[in-house]
């Protein structure tokens, strides 16, 4: 089945042209086509999954030559623990991409490094690979990362990611050499950096997946398909649709029971099966009070005591120090400071950094 963005036929010539890109400019197909029982010829009729299992562990191996050939050392096995620990222990997206690109640099730029620029209501992730010179096997690695890291950002806020763009620092001859089908979404070439565009109301929603379940994550994205917006926890994630819908609606949350009846369980395997998730009935709850008490405080004229109400607090103190919690400052400062951002963007202006290292 086709994902939100892609397509089988993307899919597949992806890791094909990967296992001949590798074959080319890294090393010798064939021990690894011996150790997996197959020939060359082989390749172009295996199933899209098998052909998956087998190139990509290939990305790994043209990206750490690829480091080598400018003289700088490659990923270390600890280095994707490590950045997948920053993402997972963030309260939310933004602060989730700025400890990312803290991370790049701790571990002395072996995976490049990250910014993120924000202008008007859209927010730019920039992956500099710091590649000396352009080159296919390069391009290829760059589109896998900005496909990987889309993925993993939407999925650690449980939405999919929409994309305005997506950015490659390389010319169109270059490009259309992987012989690609035509992505899903719009490629700027050439564009001074590499990366995808996207809607910058995204930046506060919150993280709601675990430490545990983030180390383990499904790799997704727009390249890859059927896992672009796929539930990998169909419990937790039920349950966070049911509650956060019921919260919308009918401006409460559902007592656990209720859950339990509408999802066909027992309390004591939906609780057991949320703890094996990494998360708890109490952490969803929080989870869809701070979503869409952002979302309110953002977009709407309602007043802080009115929003308390919608997000089912016992009073609008107990909504404030909530989201002292959450965010570090009061709702009507972050209120204030969505306001004086839109202001100051209300005119075009060029691009911005957001504080990041660029």
């Amino acid at each position: 089945m086709d994902d939100a963005y892609g397509n089988a036929d993307l899919s597949r010539r992806l890791w094909l042209t990967i296992a001949q890109i590798f074959a080319r400019t890294t090393g010798d197909l064939d021990p690894l086509l011996r150790d997996a029982g197959l020939t060359a010829g082989d390749l172009g009729d295996l199933p899209t999954e098998a052909l998956r299992r087998f190139s990509a562990p290939l990305v790994a191996r043209i990206a750490i030559d690829l480091n080598r050939a400018d003289s700088r050392e490659p990923m270390r096995p600890g280095d994707w623990r490590l950045i997948l620990y920053c993402l997972g222990s963030a309260r939310s997206l933004r602060e989730a991409i700025t400890r990312c690109s803290e991370c790049f640099d701790a571990i002395d730029q072996r995976m490049g490094r990250m910014a993120l620029h924000t202008y008007a209501d859209v927010a730019e992730l920039r992956l500099d690979s710091l590649r000396s010179a352009p080159t296919i096997a390069g391009c290829v690695i760059d589109l896998v990362g900005v496909a990987h890291f889309h993925g993993m950002l939407g999925w650690l806020i449980a939405h999919r990611l929409p994309i305005g763009r997506i950015a490659l620092n390389y010319d169109r001859a270059l490009f259309e050499a992987l012989d690609l089908p035509t992505l899903p979404l719009p490629v700027v070439l050439d564009a001074g950096w590499t990366g995808f565009a996207f809607p910058a109301v995204f930046l506060d929603y919150p993280i709601v997946r675990a430490n545990d379940e983030v180390i383990d994550w499904p790799q997704q994205g727009f390249l890859f398909t059927g896992s672009a917006g796929v539930p990998v926890l169909p419990a937790a994630d039920a349950v966070r649709r049911f509650a956060y819908k019921a919260l919308r609606e009918d401006h409460r949350l559902p007592a656990f029971e209720h859950v339990v009846r509408h999802l066909r369980s027992s309390n004591a395997t939906l609780r057991r099966r949320l703890t094996e998730a990494g998360t708890s009935w109490r952490a969803i709850r929080n989870s869809c009070r701070r979503e869409l008490g952002l979302e309110l405080l953002r977009g709407s004229t309602l007043t802080v005591e009115q929003i308390s109400d919608r997000l089912d607090f016992a009073d609008s103190d107990a909504f404030r120090s909530a989201f002292r919690e959450w965010m570090g400052v009061s709702p009507s400062r972050y209120r204030q400071s969505v306001r004086t951002l839109a202001v100051a963007h209300a005119a075009p202006t060029s691009p911005s950094d957001d504080g990041q290292p660029g």
